[in-house]
């Protein structure tokens, strides 16, 4: 963002001398005689002015400040040249992007305060955006500069301690409740959860960050930030249970453990009190938190509706900080995000879809696989999806561009050259994925102008999926998700149940290519799926599957 930055300065700066406006040409002269490097100048008032970030953690934000003094001081090439680092601390914060308050009600604050002798918000704000200047501008000895920052924290943490009240505030009004996880030391086995109201306390570990009080210059003067780029994280926001104890055993994280062997594992950890507390208080940390990213307007886009129905899923995290950048956005702000390319595909994600689709602009989508280790950390059977869209308006039609096969995966030195090649680009229209997805919105992975020629002509015809009269119909349903029916799945095999077969189980001539993970209980199984197929015909051939199915496990 500093590199496009960069170049937008000079370019404004390189056409000075051939304006007639004197005040610019005397600003210009005064710049130049003031510092010794105009580039040197360039960069610092950027990165005090243009650039500000948030991260959940600490040593992120420390990072990603000394990478900006790196590339600032790179450009002095005397000593002489050299000037004082911009203080940019409060530009760049630690904190929860997802959870606080957007937007603060001035009444709302003002109400909350016990203090007699109490400020109105707007001199809290004013006061806290005074001194943040101050400290921005100071070129002072270190020992004054960390006063004044403390401050600053000293002003943020009285403001912040009723900023909390009033988000609490808003999760008593949405109804939820803190969920405390308990554990039976009879059945040794998690019990039943307590519920009780949610406490002030309980926020202390959530690192809330009150965007509308941090920021409150850009979000309420400016309507949001002009742009956004961001890899969120996209990991689904539940327990994780492997993680959680790998911090007491090496062998949970190195070994490639059934989950049989991690469950007797994680069992005798559970023994040790300690542990077990520490896990109790993990778990409980979670509901609260999933119960607000579904009940909250500001991501109402989470949920999708498909055929008057809603769809299963969990919080992702991809997902809900796509509908916060939207958030965060001023009208016409632009965002380039890296996700999952689940985003343009899966059912649960049509919400987003129609949120990008009818409230924004879309200008690309590209959609690759890490076969080449882009990102090195990544496993290479990732896909990766980078989308870059405008707030506001809606999208008629995008950009877009497929290198998905292995054989096809783009080495990270070609990445930029293959994004900015207008020939592997293809146009998609709404109107063409209405017509080919009218319930899902999905997109299709297009990679040719022919391709979309041909899908022209077969959209003429009706689909696979439409309920057509008096003609032979195809349905598709879901048999066993392990989201929605989790009762089902039992993690080792008796004489009741039969293996759940997945696609990774069977292969070439084989269909025990590998070890069955779950099992179904089959008569609840078969009562299922009788429910689900809805006669007697079709119940018939329910029985045949599990026929099928165990003449093939006696195999």
């Amino acid at each position: 963002m500093m590199k496009t930055l960069i170049n937008i300065y000079w370019a404004i700066i390189g056409r000075i001398p051939f304006l007639k406006d004197r005040a610019l040409k005397r600003w210009l002269t005064e710049i130049e005689h003031e510092h010794a490097n105009l580039s040197y100048f360039i960069k610092k008032q950027i990165i005090t002015n243009n650039l500000f970030g948030v991260d959940i953690m600490e040593e992120a934000t420390e990072i990603a400040r000394l990478r900006l003094f790196l590339a600032l001081v790179a450009s002095a090439e005397t000593v002489d040249e050299l000037e004082p680092l911009p203080n940019i601390d409060f530009n760049i914060l630690a904190g929860n992007s997802l959870l606080g308050l957007m937007q603060v009600e001035a009444q709302e604050f003002d109400n909350k305060q016990d203090d007699l002798f109490r400020k109105s918000y707007s001199q809290i704000l004013s006061e806290k955006n005074a001194m943040i200047r101050a400290y921005r501008d100071a070129t002072t000895y270190a020992e004054d500069l960390q006063k004044l920052r403390d401050d600053i924290d000293a002003h943020k943490q009285q403001a912040k301690s009723v900023l909390d009240e009033i988000l609490l505030d808003e999760f008593n009004r949405l109804k939820i409740k803190f969920e405390q996880a308990t554990w039976d030391d009879k059945k040794n086995k998690a019990g039943k959860s307590v519920w009780r109201s949610l406490q002030l306390t309980d926020f202390a570990d959530l690192h809330l960050f009150h965007w509308g009080y941090e920021f409150d210059e850009i979000l309420n003067l400016k309507g949001g930030f002009d742009a956004i780029i961001t890899n969120p994280p996209w990991e689904v926001f539940q327990t994780d249970e492997k993680e959680f104890f790998g911090k007491y055993s090496d062998i949970i994280t190195k070994k490639k453990m059934s989950i049989t062997e991690f469950t007797k594992k994680r069992n005798e950890f559970l023994k040790d009190s300690e542990i077990q507390n520490a896990w109790l208080k993990y778990s409980s940390q979670f509901p609260h938190q999933n119960s607000y990213f579904k009940k909250a307007s500001q991501y109402k886009n989470q949920t999708s509706i498909v055929k008057g129905k809603k769809v299963p899923s969990k919080n992702n995290l991809f997902k809900l900080f796509i509908e916060q950048c939207f958030n965060l956005l001023c009208a016409g702000g632009r965002c380039g995000i890296i996700l999952p390319t689940s985003i343009y595909i899966d059912a649960g994600n049509k919400q987003l879809r129609e949120m990008l689709f009818y409230h924004a602009k879309i200008d690309a989508l590209f959609g690759i696989s890490n076969e080449r280790f882009i990102f090195e950390g990544i496993d290479h059977r990732f896909k990766l999806c980078i989308l870059t869209w405008e707030k506001g308006g809606k999208t008629d039609s995008f950009m877009s561009a497929f290198r998905m096969d292995p054989r096809e995966a783009i080495k990270p030195s070609n990445l930029l050259t293959f994004l900015n090649n207008k020939k592997e680009q293809v146009e998609i229209s709404i109107d063409l994925i209405h017509r080919l997805s009218p319930d899902y919105l999905s997109v299709m992975e297009i990679k040719t102008e022919i391709d979309v020629k041909i899908i022209e002509k077969m959209s003429v015809f009706p689909r696979i999926d439409e309920i057509m009269p008096d003609e032979w119909n195809l349905r598709f349903s879901t048999e066993f998700d392990k989201t929605a029916t989790k009762g089902l799945f039992e993690n080792s095999r008796t004489d009741k149940n039969i293996p759940l077969y997945n696609g990774g189980m069977i292969h070439h001539f084989t269909h025990q290519f590998a070890q069955a993970k779950y099992y179904i209980d089959a008569k609840n199984g078969r009562k299922l799926l009788t429910k689900k197929m809805g006669n007697s015909e079709q119940n018939c051939a329910c029985d045949d599957y599990r026929f099928i199915t165990h003449k093939f496990t006696n195999q």
